[in-house]
């Protein structure tokens, strides 16, 4: 059976092998994206909050990784939050690769996000949230969401990663 920590340890894993600068965001995007597009089943409850897409428990069990070894934090750049790196054979609280269609579907989708910002990645996420939880169909109307609760980014800028969200979707389905 696969743990929470299996599943986030991967998802640092294949974030770094894909190019990621993997922090909390991406892996919280990387898992909800997964989820939400009905490629894995993650044992995480997802809600919407401050930078989209969010779930406590995968807080929670990166802070008990950290504080056990499970994951290592870098600070690579001045001004940014850590980068995590995993060590599957090191620390106190271990944890196992995924396997089988979770782990393809992981791979999958950190290879689409590749490089991406975490800005980026909250709202992909966001625009998938509203397609797929709240049903939206219809473009504008997916747009006018999500600035509703993005403010902070323009109708533009959330239209283009809508356009970034389709994409990612052809290329992981």
């Amino acid at each position: 059976m696969q743990t929470k920590a299996d599943w986030i340890a991967s998802a640092v894993d294949v974030l770094r092998k894909n190019g990621s600068w993997t922090g909390r965001i991406h892996v919280h995007k990387l898992i909800f994206v997964c989820d939400v597009l009905g490629l894995a089943n993650s044992p995480f409850n997802f809600e919407l909050y401050q930078y989209g897409p969010y779930s406590r428990e995968i807080d929670s069990e990166i802070s008990i990784m950290e504080a056990f070894g499970g994951l290592n934090k870098e600070f690579p750049q001045a001004g940014y939050g850590p980068k995590y790196c995993v060590d599957f054979n090191s620390g106190f609280y271990s944890a196992s690769p995924l396997t089988g269609n979770d782990a393809i579907a992981m791979e999958k989708i950190a290879k689409a996000f590749g490089g991406a910002k975490s800005s980026e990645l909250e709202l992909i996420a966001t625009c998938l949230w509203v397609e797929n939880l709240e049903h939206e169909t219809d473009d504008n109307q997916i747009v006018n969401r999500v600035h509703e609760i993005k403010p902070k980014y323009d109708k533009k800028t959330i239209e283009e990663h809508l356009h970034k969200t389709r994409e990612l979707v052809r290329k992981v389905s």
